[in-house]
């Protein structure tokens, strides 16, 4: 597309913009800026450093001293408050929208302007009507008494993008608008209607920051696209004059051709197949089958929202499945009717993402977190021999170097990578048929890392199938014997031996959700021919 730019005009612009956490560089030397009137494209890795600018931007961080950050002529001085972000033009989309689901939508609206409202003489026909009217000037037709949660995914976005926009006076004028991956969960065909608005948003005179790890949406919705990695500026390019393999490169630190110069490993799949699962759907996962083997690992990847992320939930019983079923050796289960306490019982189990949230109970002690599935093993007459318990604990965090040695201390004391040893060894003592792990390695540091692998692979050499979901790449290529990678919830590609290296999950991840993309609006094209050339104008 072609930028309708303000000639001269800046919406933002950085100038030597670092953070640290520690001693680490989350951003370094970053300077970027945005045009009033374009659409800029910002690309990277997880771990890129791409969510710590916008948190920047967006005052939850503070950058080192010596950044300089301008929104249109005004400098910004320290971190910003709500207030002041909406008095200098900054508005934000996040992913998960920030709306309130059991609310309406004119409630949700009049929830970011409390400041400018009288509470004893709010006029709700009025707001309504106001509400109406923002929503129709940007071609959205919803009703802004409806209810959130009953609203589509497409609408909620849309709702997300005007409410950001808002009613603006001269004074304050919109400059920036930063939407970060909204589209993760819509539905491709329905991504043109948002890129439509914000073409309209970009046509009035703002400038508009795109997230996403999409090369598809990249290509053809930005004028100019910049590429983090590792926390520093790689490069910006005008999209028009850029090919996705360029943007690829600049996103990995590697040519093309160094993708594919990768190191001999060995297919460490040897056993019988232990575990099938046979069209599974749901969660955004459409007809997924696969299989595992005996002392095999499996991993399972893809960019935010391709629906790996819910894979273990559904195989557990944590979340209902549409369709599908599981098999462990002759155990066999319909995963719409499974339940989390029959998987376990059949040999299969889960180490959560969210550790605190759903793997331990943060009040209870190392002990006790630990022994919980064991825990009948402990009662001799109908009396809980404590002694026993915090011997059998004290060996399981031996087995896996929990630190401290400490068993009675509660487990939200350790930290996080301790609190991860301690969930797997928890479940590892079960000796599963099936283990499956949602970012194990999650907030951990490099020792925990190296451990958590050890543990993974040791099971995986007991006979255990090992099914592990995560974004983390280099985990993968350390642990993994073979890699799926899903796109739009669509199995798109399996990496065996010695194409499991952390930079060709990558690329493969980048370049399956591109093909995924073109590939719906193809079909799209074919059924609908008006109706996307309308989305692209």
């Amino acid at each position: 597309m072609t930028a309708v730019t303000h000639e001269g005009t800046s919406a933002l612009r950085i100038e030597r913009l670092s953070k640290r956490f520690g001693g680490a560089h989350a951003l370094d030397d970053v300077a970027l800026e945005i045009r009033a009137g374009e659409i800029h494209g910002l690309l990277g890795e997880n771990g890129s450093g791409k969510s710590t600018l916008i948190k920047v931007l967006a005052g939850y961080h503070t950058p080192e001293p010596g950044a300089l950050i301008s929104v249109g002529d005004v400098p910004v001085d320290g971190t910003l408050d709500q207030k002041q972000l909406r008095r200098l033009g900054l508005s934000f989309v996040h992913q998960d929208l920030g709306l309130i689901p059991s609310l309406t939508v004119t409630d949700n609206f009049m929830l970011v302007e409390q400041d400018e409202l009288s509470p004893l003489r709010i006029s709700w026909s009025r707001q309504r009507r106001r509400v109406a009217e923002a929503l129709r000037s940007y071609g959205v037709d919803v009703d802004p008494a409806a209810v959130v949660e009953q609203l589509s995914p497409l609408q909620q976005a849309l709702v997300a993008v005007v409410r950001a926009v808002g009613r603006r006076e001269d004074d304050h004028p919109l400059r920036l608008l930063i939407l970060d991956e909204p589209t993760v969960f819509l539905p491709a065909k329905e991504v043109g209607m948002l890129f439509s608005l914000m073409r309209r948003v970009a046509a009035e005179g703002a400038g508009v920051l795109f997230v996403t790890h999409d090369m598809g949406e990249v290509l053809e919705v930005t004028d100019r696209v910049t590429v983090l990695r590792d926390g520093r500026l790689r490069g910006t390019r005008e999209t028009g004059a850029t090919s996705e393999r360029e943007l690829i490169e600049l996103i990995l630190g590697h040519t093309w051709a160094q993708a594919h110069a990768l190191q001999d490993r060995q297919d460490r799949r040897a056993g019988a197949e232990l575990v099938q699962v046979s069209g599974l759907s749901g969660g955004g996962l459409h007809d997924i089958s696969l299989s595992v083997h005996e002392g095999e690992v499996l991993g399972v990847t893809g960019l935010v929202g391709s629906g790996f992320e819910q894979l273990p939930y559904l195989l557990l019983g944590g979340k209902k499945a549409d369709t599908g079923r599981l098999r462990v050796g002759a155990w066999e289960h319909d995963l719409t009717s499974l339940r989390a306490s029959d998987a376990v019982a059949a040999g299969v189990v889960l180490v959560p993402g969210n550790r605190l949230a759903d793997g331990v109970v943060a009040d209870f002690t190392v002990s006790e977190n630990m022994t919980l599935p064991v825990l009948p093993r402990f009662f001799r007459g109908g009396r809980l021999r404590r002694r026993n318990l915090v011997d059998h604990a004290l060996g399981l965090m031996r087995r896996v170097d929990v630190r401290p040695l400490a068993p009675e201390a509660p487990i939200s004391s350790l930290s996080g990578g301790n609190q991860q040893k301690a969930v797997i060894a928890k479940w590892l003592q079960l000796e599963p048929r099936l283990l499956i792990l949602h970012e194990p390695t999650q907030g951990v540091d490099v020792g925990a890392r190296a451990q958590i692998v050890k543990e993974i692979r040791s099971a995986a050499k007991a006979g255990t199938a090992v099914i592990v979901a995560t974004s983390d790449y280099e985990h993968l290529e350390d642990a993994a014997d073979r890699v799926l990678v899903l796109a739009n919830g669509v199995l798109r590609e399996e990496l065996t031996g010695s194409q499991v290296s952390r930079h060709n999950i990558s690329e493969k991840c980048l370049m399956s959700t591109s093909v995924a993309s073109a590939g719906t609006l193809a079909a799209e094209a074919t059924a609908h021919p008006a109706d996307v050339d309308g989305a692209r104008e």
